[in-house]
């Protein structure tokens, strides 16, 4: 019988006919005379053997286990024969008479240890003093498959024939950021049900992908070559085709691996692209070249950005010469754009680089909407605007979009032009009430509000057209890795509600909703961790409080504390407000809440902390105030 089994080719096992072999047996005492035992006789054929691969043969033995009423009777352990000879037969003897259950088991080593790569149960019937016949199929015990980037797996490969290695169990969605031409070397994990790694063939691998003008994939067995091509969103798929399982991931290409929009990327997760460290003190910028220059306290994240190539974009109001300024590493301003009244907020930073920024040109009615070089600082366009139009969403592709009073409307990045316009709100009446929340994109473009009258709305990106309100209002929305979109509602506002709510992408059907765990109003804006846990503010002093993405079970609370951030491990950022002029920022572990490291204001160096971005290689980033009689000086710091 052909075995459906992850190893190295198809095993056929059969249990039939008479003969003999180099089993390793173990039966315990009988129970009964001689007259009560039969026995099985096994005839194996094994596959050709493999070479060159990373795991050179698989399936190494088979141990057949008998049981009688729930209690063992006998066992044998089969080896594989030695290299040319393909076939073995072995007798079992001393198996009691009657039904008994005979199970198969295929392990990676001769001695029947490793972690099981196929099993197979039959009952038979044993005839007194004669072999008796059986047929039985093996399966393969692989439940899921993990993707992962290969440097990390291979070492979990190459021990599971020796031992079980143990896997993350309800693995995150897996999500892969590159910019065009960026390769990432991935390799495919079988696992069992208790998350053990299964070795297989690599030659029964398929990989796809959903866009090749998106990513390319070049595969080799279990492994591939992932390579971003243009602009856009995709899924990879990865298929072990013996056991048919298979896993998706998300690969997004985008223009570049800053901090570029509010929320650190489309789906306004807070979450940057690169692992957190120790929490060592990097260096600090220090603005030089104008004259009393100094960061704009960023309390929202949405003042300051990083761009594609490093440097930093920032607006700043205050002690200084009102405009949006582009500042190098080292503290040297690269350009500025001045002469206006004020600078409301930095958009976003296209893929391209380019710089949109909304500005109070001459009075509190005369807003401009203005996309400036991300090189030179030169203004490329400028369009009418007004206070309502804030902090754009960029697609990996470049397409803009923005939140309007009432509406959501979708600007072409080249001229400024409107392309779309939807009213998603009803007003709510009160003065410079806000009743539509930034948009957050889902992994296939879908837009996703919150409103002040029809809760979370999605529209298609190229239309505008609504596709599901689901009702009531809604606040702040974060996009999971898996495409859950999550919101705060039920608080008939925007910016608080009473609910922690995690929404079907596709219907806005309700997952699961739950209460801040002191049982208060939750606060945004939210913050998305890597495996898809969101954690939330608590109104006032009540904290932080992170949430389990499947479940929405509370991980953890901590209170007097604000979110600021997280990075691509899972570390989360929160600011500890020391006193009503000063703040701290720490760092804590996504799945617990325990402290990692914290920078908290001192005597002598009074600092204070505002906001936090992430940079791609996991540094972060925050403007920190220095009391420096008689001026207060907000320079940026890094931290990793």
């Amino acid at each position: 019988m052909k075995l459906k089994t992850a190893a190295l080719g198809l095993l056929a096992l059969l249990l039939a006919g008479c003969g003999g072999g180099s089993a390793k047996t173990s039966a315990l005492s009988p129970s009964g005379g001689a007259q009560d035992r039969g026995s099985l006789a096994i005839g194996i054929s094994w596959p050709q053997r493999s070479t060159g691969k990373l795991i050179p043969a698989a399936s190494q033995s088979i141990l057949v286990t008998v049981t009688q009423n729930g209690n063992r009777a006998n066992t044998a352990t089969i080896p594989r024969p030695p290299s040319g000879v393909n076939s073995t037969n072995t007798t079992i003897t001393n198996v009691p008479t009657g039904t008994v259950t005979v199970t198969a088991t295929a392990f990676p080593n001769a001695d029947a240890s490793g972690v099981a790569q196929s099993t197979g149960t039959t009952a038979v019937s044993v005839l007194k003093s004669q072999p008796t016949a059986v047929n039985l199929t093996l399966g393969s015990t692989i439940t899921a498959i993990r993707l992962s980037q290969r440097a990390r797996a291979v070492a979990a490969h190459a021990a599971a024939g020796a031992r079980s290695v143990a896997t993350t169990r309800d693995d995150p969605p897996v999500v892969f950021s590159l910019t065009p031409g960026q390769k990432q070397d991935l390799i495919a994990t079988a696992v069992d049900d208790a998350g053990e790694v299964v070795l297989t063939d690599p030659t029964k691998w398929t990989w796809k992908s959903g866009n090749d003008a998106v990513a390319t994939i070049a595969p080799t067995g279990d492994s591939a070559s992932l390579s971003a091509a243009g602009l856009g969103s995709t899924t990879l798929t990865a298929t072990e085709t013996e056991s048919g399982k298979l896993t998706q991931a998300t690969v997004m290409v985008g223009g570049g691996a800053g901090w570029t929009q509010y929320g650190g990327d489309a789906q306004k997760s807070f979450r940057g692209l690169g692992p957190s460290g120790p929490g060592d003190f990097k260096f600090r910028i220090a603005p030089t070249g104008i004259t009393g220059l100094a960061v704009n306290q960023f309390g929202d994240n949405s003042n300051m950005l990083l761009s594609q190539d490093g440097s930093f974009v920032f607006r700043a109001n205050m002690g200084m010469t009102v405009g949006v300024y582009a500042l190098l590493s080292d503290g040297t301003v690269k350009w500025s754009h001045t002469g206006f009244e004020f600078a409301e907020t930095i958009e976003g930073i296209g893929p391209d680089g380019t710089v949109y920024t909304l500005e109070e040109q001459s009075t509190s009615t005369d807003f401009h909407l203005i996309a400036l070089d991300g090189a030179s600082g030169d203004v490329r366009w400028s369009v009418p605007s007004h206070f309502g139009v804030s902090h754009a969403t960029i697609s990996p592709a470049g397409a803009l979009f923005f939140k309007d009073d009432t509406d959501v409307l979708s600007i072409d990045p080249a001229t400024g032009a409107e392309i779309w316009r939807t009213t998603v709100s009803a007003p709510s009446g009160a003065l410079f009430s806000s009743v539509v929340t930034e948009p957050a994109l889902g992994l296939d473009g879908t837009i996703y509000v919150g409103t002040f009258s029809n809760g979370v709305v999605a529209l298609n990106p190229q239309t505008g057209a609504i596709l599901w309100k689901s009702g009531g209002s809604a606040g702040y929305v974060a996009v999971a890795p898996g495409g859950t979109v999550y919101a705060i509602t039920g608080g008939g506002s925007v910016s608080s509600g009473g609910s922690l709510t995690a929404l079907d992408p596709a219907t806005g059907t309700v997952r699961w909703q739950q209460a801040n765990s002191q049982n208060v109003a939750y606060n945004g804006p939210l913050v998305v961790l890597a495996d898809g846990a969101v954690c939330a503010n608590g109104i006032g002093d009540q904290g932080s409080t992170c949430h389990d993405g499947a479940t929405g079970a509370v991980r953890w609370s901590v209170a007097n504390t604000l979110l600021s951030s997280a990075a691509s491990d899972g570390t989360a950022y929160l600011f500890v407000p020391v006193n009503p002029s000063f703040n701290g920022i720490e760092a804590v572990d996504g799945m617990t809440g325990a402290v990692k490291w914290n920078r908290l204001p001192t005597a002598d160096s009074a600092t204070t902390v505002y906001s936090s971005i992430v940079g791609p290689d996991g540094t972060l980033y925050t403007s920190e105030a220095r009391v420096l009689t008689p001026n207060l000086i907000n320079d940026i710091i890094a931290i990793h």
